[in-house]
């Protein structure tokens, strides 16, 4: 059978000062055959190869004639499969050509395409666009609403996005901060293992690099004091004698003037985010300087648990956009909903597990909120201090009394 991608687009007709977008859609079948599909229509670019979720940005230019001309990837899933899959849907697509007074236009636009995570080899796992993880989430947002007889106004919808959106980004800034900040503490303790081993053991620390790479699965790199590389786990020779000088990286000038440099950074080779921790380790008997880097593949939390279910997201964007969803109703309202999500991902053929990844953004906002209280305790106990001993501060006392009064969360 024909194979088919779609893909909403807006076009664009200028009238006086005003901008006004129709959105408009055409689906392309792969044997040449074409015909317009009305809002429902999506692009689902398919692969089948094991991976744990990710995403990939395009940017491509759609010509006067609606077909796209060129296609580029922008930003990488660092799989070649997702890649490749997500040009050729964008590329497969006919688009509705853009038009200023009735003139159709060239223009170059951009499409993010989520991968979700997919476990079994040979198995079709299809994409979604952030347009479509949308409507898939507000849609049955809708309909469990439906069910407990509560209105859901288009205005009240379009709230209910951006809201949820932001949350959404909150979440996500919030636990990949901590999630950092665990690995960090992994590497900062890999390190030190790593140099009580050499320090008691025969060998040196450039002899001792290839030996500790076979019980870790960070890469080690030893940097002079110059930011000559002398020594990489990854690399022969020839490849650490062709690596450029690592003084100027920013780990390393970290370490200068710390116990530990920590950088994040995007490798172009791995295309990957790494994260890299430094420190500085003295020489007694050659007063030399060597600086030990130990990094690693930072993961994407966003991208491998990007569907789940998002109870405080929802419920939240929901109360913001002043939906009358009373607590009794909240349990009735997550059961449908979720229910009703599950069945649109199977139907659709994701085979996500949306509980389980809600479960593991649940443990990592939950060692947030227990660090905010940690934190709002101690900064309690400063203020009842700092009240019975200043009795001239009372302004500051105030202060640091309304910051205790905000979410914890806000300046953990």
């Amino acid at each position: 059978p024909a194979t088919t991608s779609t893909i909403e687009y807006r076009s664009v007709v200028v009238q006086s000062s005003f901008l006004i977008v129709r959105q408009v859609c055409v689906e392309k079948i792969e044997d040449t055959k074409r015909k317009s599909c009305g809002s429902n229509c999506r692009i689902i670019p398919v692969v089948d190869v094991i991976h744990e979720g990710s995403f990939v940005t395009i940017q491509f230019q759609v010509d006067r004639e609606g077909q796209v001309q060129e296609a580029n990837v922008i930003k990488s899933s660092a799989i070649v499969a997702l890649d490749q899959a997500a040009v050729r849907a964008v590329k497969n697509t006919d688009f509705q050509p853009a038009a200023i007074k009735g003139v159709p236009t060239a223009v170059w636009t951009e499409l993010e395409i989520l991968f979700p995570a997919n476990s079994v080899e040979s198995v079709l796992s299809p994409g979604i666009t952030r347009a479509d993880f949308q409507d898939l989430y507000l849609g049955q947002v809708g309909k469990a609403l439906e069910k407990e007889g509560i209105e859901f106004s288009d205005q009240q919808q379009d709230e209910f996005l951006e809201n949820f959106q932001t949350q959404i980004e909150e979440t996500y800034s919030e636990i990949e901060a901590i999630h950092m900040e665990e690995e960090a503490a992994f590497l900062k303790n890999e390190i030190q293992n790593f140099i009580f081993h050499m320090d008691n053991e025969e060998g040196t620390l450039q002899s001792g690099v290839q030996l500790y790479r076979a019980t870790s699965e960070s890469r080690i790199t030893l940097i002079d004091r110059d930011g000559t590389v002398l020594e990489d786990s990854h690399l022969n020779q020839d490849g650490v004698e062709a690596m450029d000088k690592h003084d100027t990286r920013p780990e390393i000038l970290a370490a200068k003037i710390s116990e530990y440099g920590v950088a994040v950074r995007h490798s172009e080779t791995l295309q990957k985010k790494l994260l890299y921790v430094a420190h500085a380790v003295d020489k007694n008997d050659d007063d030399r300087r060597i600086y030990v880097r130990f990094s690693k593949p930072l993961d994407e939390i966003r991208e491998q648990r990007a569907l789940r279910i998002y109870e405080r997201e929802v419920i939240t964007a929901l109360a913001a956009g002043k939906v009358s969803l009373e607590k009794s109703n909240q349990s009735a309202f997550l059961n449908n909903y979720i229910q009703g999500l599950k069945g649109q991902l199977a139907e659709r053929g994701y085979g996500a597990d949306i509980e389980g990844n809600e479960e593991i953004i649940r443990s990592y906002t939950d060692k947030l909120e227990a660090k905010s209280q940690e934190i709002a305790g101690t900064l309690k106990r400063e203020i009842d201090t700092l009240s019975h001993t200043c009795a001239a501060c009372p302004q500051v006392v105030y202060s640091l009394q309304q910051l205790l009064m905000l979410s914890p969360r806000m300046y953990a």
